[in-house]
């Protein structure tokens, strides 16, 4: 039998060094795969949404389309009718006279088409489609027997517009303010037309003007004037499309 006494040395517990060395094994593996997982792996590249691109149209200047827009609203017979909306300043639909928002509508609704008579509600649903909802209209402020020689008379009892025999005619002569469409795009429903303008004198003289003013003589040459449109001044007009119509919305210099 074998005698222990206090000066003998108890041997270690070998028992628990696997389990530790197990426990430092998986530690190191985990904190590898940790740096590996996260410092050496390729990241993906965060994939951003692109936009669709948006579209723009651009137009012939002689698209008919393009043509008729501008043309129904110089519609009429004075000779400097596209003024109402190239001068000095910034035009929009509200600066507009009532007399030249009926014209326009009554030429190209109605008077072109051979219509005799014409109800307040047909009228104004016309209207909406040049110029866009919500303007208001009334008719009891326009002198339908003044210089504008309009072709329908309105009754304000029956609020019908109807039509009349006029001695109005003719042609404009070669001092009226001239205007070409140099330029047409559509971008999100919204549609800008450049436009060259050259003042007319509105005198005897046939004097053309690069501005409203008339301070900036350009030609008094008539019969090349095409020669000189492109010293006219620049103008946007600006259409929004509304339920298929493209409806004016302002028009100002460049």
């Amino acid at each position: 039998m074998a005698v222990y006494d206090s000066n003998t040395p108890e041997k270690e517990d070998q028992s628990f060094k696997p389990i530790i060395i197990v426990m430092v094994l998986l530690v190191v593996f985990f904190c590898g795969g940790y740096f590996l997982g996260t410092f050496l792996t390729p990241k993906e590249k965060e994939v951003k949404e692109e936009k669709p691109e948006i579209m723009e149209t651009q137009y012939d200047t002689d698209d008919e389309k393009i043509v008729s827009l501008i043309s129904r609203l110089v519609a009429g017979t004075d000779c400097w009718n596209i003024e109402t909306y190239t001068n000095d300043h910034p035009v929009t639909v509200k600066d507009i006279p009532s007399e030249r928002i009926y014209q326009v509508v009554e030429i190209s609704s109605f008077y072109s088409k051979g219509i005799e008579s014409v109800s307040i509600e047909d009228f104004d649903a016309e209207i909406q489609k040049y110029f866009g909802k919500g303007y208001l209209f009334e008719p009891e402020k326009i002198d339908f027997n003044g210089s504008n020689c309009f072709q329908y008379t309105y009754d304000k009892e029956t609020k019908v517009f109807t039509k009349r025999e006029t001695a109005c005619g003719g042609t404009c002569g070669p001092n009226r303010t001239q205007y070409k469409i140099t330029r047409a795009v559509e971008k999100e429903k919204i549609l800008k037309i450049y436009v060259k303008v050259l003042f007319g004198s509105q005198a005897e003289s046939t004097n053309f003007y690069s501005d409203y003013a008339r301070t900036n003589f350009v030609t008094n040459d008539y019969e090349h004037i095409e020669e000189y449109i492109y010293k006219g001044e620049d103008y946007i007009f600006t259409f929004e499309k509304e339920d298929n119509h493209y409806v004016y919305v302002s028009s100002e210099e460049m």
